[in-house]
């Protein structure tokens, strides 16, 4: 039933560099399951070196990451 929904957290070694990340999850029926968007900000309230590092250290995206199962996890069993 939620088509959107997010979380905030703090990178390891960027604590105190006024942020949090905001990550927005938007979900989006289609015909075998659910497409789901992604959009992390946050890297701009960081000093360059460290944008810079952490930054491209999400170059291959949430696709790549285990966090996305945890996500699908958590999803499921708040709608069952």
């Amino acid at each position: 039933a939620p088509t959107r929904f997010g979380f905030s957290f703090v990178e390891k070694g960027t604590e105190g560099h006024r942020q949090p990340y905001i990550v927005a999850l938007d979900l989006e029926p289609e015909a075998n399951g659910t497409r789901v968007y992604i959009t992390q900000s946050g890297f701009d309230a960081l000093p360059a070196d460290i944008r810079d590092r952490v930054f491209l250290g999400y170059q291959y995206g949430w696709a790549e990451s285990p966090e996305l199962d945890r996500l699908a996890f958590v999803a499921s069993r708040a709608v069952s």
